[in-house]
């Protein structure tokens, strides 16, 4: 990820092939069963924490584009996410 304005790198990220593919079907097809035999509830509290992860994580990332924009940003909308 590349910030033009700023002409500074942010992240690198390489692309998948097929192999990455099988990998996380693979990965998925083993968290399965662990997965169906915990509760509703469980599952809920699992997601929420994801969620609140992400939340988090988009914040820290527009806090950090803001910064190097040098100007004022709207997140009033934030909640939403």
């Amino acid at each position: 990820m590349y910030l033009l304005d700023a002409g500074k790198v942010l992240a690198r990220m390489r692309s998948c092939d097929a192999n990455d593919v099988n990998m996380a079907v693979s990965a998925a097809h083993g968290a399965f069963k662990s997965w169906s035999q915990l509760s509703g509830m469980q599952r809920g509290k699992l997601l929420t924490k994801a969620a609140q992860i992400l939340r988090v994580s988009l914040l820290l990332f527009c806090i950090y584009t803001v910064s190097q924009k040098r100007h004022p940003a709207r997140v009033d909308n934030f909640a939403k996410f």
